[in-house]
């Protein structure tokens, strides 16, 4: 036993002197093998803590929140404290902000809303420091004021910022109900090099992706585009083809109409402007002499007809087609019409001409 007791027999007793010596270099031996013993612990737990978050680094860097759920979850529980939370750099913001991306606590993760301007409060301190800090004596409504971790009352406060190249990416924020030992503060302090190089790439990852999202989207549209063109392109065309094949058919009755019947268009005021061959010929006169000329010029109208001829045109005008059978003298030779005048509308459904299909019953 290295603390038992040991006299000396006499000063000069060399053995017993001996003796001493050795047990001193024994104690300090095994003193100097707990401290290389205690410093070897250390080393494997910052390296093992080390390689455990890199591995979590690893299998999460193409998603924000995700990374930063299980980021604070395991970092809150391998430290053995009590809250978490870790706050990313938002530069869409005007002025920059650092706002809470995931917090966790009391092995339960907590959706919270947070947000730090640079050099606000101790996130943005430690934001704009570009530095660690480390409290021991806390108040009692820090968290719940300051932090916004949520309402416990812990005894220790460790913010480290997570900076690449001078460049704070983010900070991350733990409490405890202990103090940390100067190790894991450095290993934190390591950790969050490593945290923001992947808080690096997972911004380029999202912003890659969002680009391809919205190449994809417009390319999608593009094709939707063409699609609906191509569809309107062959509903034009058969509209087209349609119109086409209902004009040749209008063209025929036209055609027919004109060649069976006298046909005339009057403006709503019962001035000829339109008038076809088959009644120049009857009433011979050129299409000129015709254009013009008034519905009552030709027409001889009975003692009713002359008094009811206003009305007629007010009839007309309201769009109602309206039918008669008119004596018609041309020359020295009467001709007896029956006569269908129809109103016209234009687009606006408002009537603007009058067509007459006269066909000759005189005989």
């Amino acid at each position: 036993k290295l603390d038992a007791e040991l006299k000396l027999l006499i000063e000069e007793d060399v053995l017993g002197q001996s003796l001493l010596e050795m047990r001193a270099s024994l104690k300090k031996a095994k003193e100097d093998e707990e401290i290389r013993k205690e410093e070897d612990d250390k080393r494997r737990w910052v390296n093992e803590g080390l390689a455990k978050f890199g591995d979590i680094l690893r299998q999460n860097d193409n998603n924000l929140s995700k990374l930063s759920d299980v980021l604070i979850k395991n970092l809150v529980r391998y430290l053995n404290a009590s809250l978490g939370g870790i706050f990313v750099k938002n530069e869409e913001n005007n002025p920059v902000t650092y706002d809470l991306s995931s917090a966790f606590a009391y092995d339960r993760k907590r959706y919270l809303q947070s947000s730090f301007e640079f050099g606000e409060g101790l996130i943005g301190t430690c934001a704009a420091e570009r530095d660690t800090i480390y409290l021991k004596e806390i108040p009692q409504d820090y968290i719940e004021v300051t932090s916004g971790l949520g309402d416990a009352n812990p005894n220790t406060i460790l913010i480290t910022p997570l900076m690449i190249e001078e460049d704070v990416l983010g900070v991350i924020e733990i409490a405890a109900f202990r103090s940390f030992d100067d190790f894991e503060i450095e290993f934190v302090e390591k950790l969050g090099e490593n945290i923001a190089s992947t808080l690096r790439a997972v911004s380029v990852n999202q912003k890659t992706a969002e680009l391809l999202e919205q190449s994809q989207q417009q390319a999608e549209e593009m094709l939707a585009q063409e699609e609906e063109m191509r569809q309107n392109m062959e509903e034009l065309q058969a509209t087209q083809e349609e119109a086409a094949r209902k004009s040749f058919e209008t063209q025929g009755l036209i055609d027919a109409l004109n060649a069976s019947s006298y046909v005339m268009e009057y403006d709503t005021q019962g001035n000829i402007i339109s008038i076809n061959d088959a009644y120049l010929e009857l009433l011979g006169v050129s299409r000129e002499e015709s254009i013009g000329r008034h519905h009552s010029d030709i027409i001889v109208m009975t003692e009713e007809q002359r008094l009811n001829y206003e009305q007629f045109w007010m009839d007309l005008r309201k769009g109602n087609i309206q039918k008669e059978t008119n004596l018609v003298r041309i020359g020295r030779k009467d001709f007896t019409f029956a006569e269908t005048y129809t109103p016209v509308k234009d687009a606006n459904e408002e009537i603007y001409k009058i067509l007459k299909i006269s066909i000759d019953i005189s005989s």
